[in-house]
């Protein structure tokens, strides 16, 4: 990856920072400011907020084109709806060490919720060194940028450019070969109660049946309700207690940038597949960012979001038109209010009204004397 400029060395200074200046403070969700794990997400960020010196360990750095209104991220945060004694599970800061005999060691598969990578065994994915080891690159989306125009989404839809025009994507700055680990999906953990109905990055992670039943100090229960977890989506319930998500829209790393690959290629050549590797002795469960096939320099990394996320774009969609319409026409004035009549001018129209009501229909014309002659 290119060397960071001293303008990106400046904005690493907000590195896990749980405040984002572009935010009014009632937005959710965010992260707690009274979480120890967040505290000592800031901590970790004293010693990797300076680019490492010659022979010094690496360290994560804020990358080229980040946009200023986005926290970067190295590890997630934790939201005030989820206890620290929760999210500890789902928090996982980067390693210094590559050597996954000396890290991961054996493990159970029953112990993680269903983990797809290494047969559900601890392994040591997530480094200091992965922006050195997989190079990638966040780059802005234009016409000019390569998409599929012959493909069926982009037909079915009349796509004149690239359907992400305007915003960013992910490219692979170096060729990467498959079944590869590119970065974690870091954001905002948190649960429905303090969700963001108009964030399109938020991520279904597990579900912890730990969230819905008093906390426990027994190490036997703890390990029957890790063992417990679902990456299932629980149908019929939108509003589970015992869901968990992923929020990147304003803090997260360069996985956040990756693209759905409707109308850009004809299949996607990266997936999230959840992972799980030893930190302090205690298994973190993560989701992480995987290939699926060979991706070429240049060649911009996409996946597929999934049907629930179009559902959800549609009904963004639908209520952004509605608010154009509605902006689009003129509001009516209110009808002017009819004055207020004196007591006594009421007086004398409700009298005039009564006499109206008991003159006959034809009054006889007025008796015209006789004129002698």
């Amino acid at each position: 990856m290119v060397g960071a400029t001293s303008a990106q060395i400046s904005s690493a200074e907000g590195i896990n920072s749980l405040r984002n200046a572009s935010l009014a403070s009632t937005h959710t969700p965010r992260p707690c400011l009274h979480s120890t794990l967040n505290a000592e997400a800031r901590g970790r960020n004293a010693s990797s907020s300076q680019p490492p010196k010659s022979g010094d360990k690496a360290s994560l750095q804020v990358p080229s084109d980040w946009p200023d209104n986005v926290v970067y991220i190295t590890q997630n945060l934790v939201a005030p709806s989820v206890p620290d004694s929760i999210a500890q599970q789902y928090v996982l800061p980067p390693c210094f060490s590559s050597n996954s005999e000396s890290i991961a060691g054996s493990s159970t598969p029953a112990s993680v919720p269903q983990a797809t990578h290494n047969d559900g065994r601890p392994d040591t994915l997530y480094t200091t060194s992965i922006q050195q080891e997989i190079s990638l690159a966040i780059r802005p989306i234009d016409e000019l940028t390569p998409w599929c125009a012959d493909s069926y989404h982009s037909t079915s839809r009349n796509l004149t450019c690239h359907p992400a025009a305007g915003s960013h994507g992910l490219f692979a700055a170096q060729e990467i070969s498959p079944d590869t680990f590119i970065r974690p999906y870091l954001g905002v953990l948190h649960t429905k109660t303090d969700a963001d109905f108009h964030s399109t990055y938020d991520l279904s992670l597990c579900h912890d049946p730990r969230l819905s039943t008093p906390p426990s100090d027994s190490s036997e229960d703890v390990t029957k309700q890790i063992q417990a977890l679902s990456l299932e989506e629980k149908r019929g319930d939108e509003h589970d207690a015992t869901a968990l998500y992923l929020d990147s829209r304003y803090w997260g790393n360069e996985s956040r940038f990756v693209n759905d690959y409707r109308g850009i290629a004809l299949k996607p050549n990266v997936e999230f597949r959840s992972f799980s590797q030893l930190q302090d002795g205690v298994e973190r469960f993560q989701m992480g960012l995987f290939t699926t096939r060979l991706v070429r320099k240049g060649q911009e990394l996409l996946i597929n979001y999934g049907k629930s996320f179009w559902v959800h774009h549609d009904q963004l969609q639908a209520e952004k038109a509605t608010k154009e319409v509605s902006a689009s026409v003129p509001v009516k004035q209110p009808a002017a209010k009819a004055k207020s009549l004196d007591p006594i001018q009421a007086m004398l129209q409700r009298s005039r009204l009564r006499v109206s009501k008991t003159a006959p229909s034809n009054p006889r014309p007025p008796h015209q004397p006789n004129t002698r002659s």
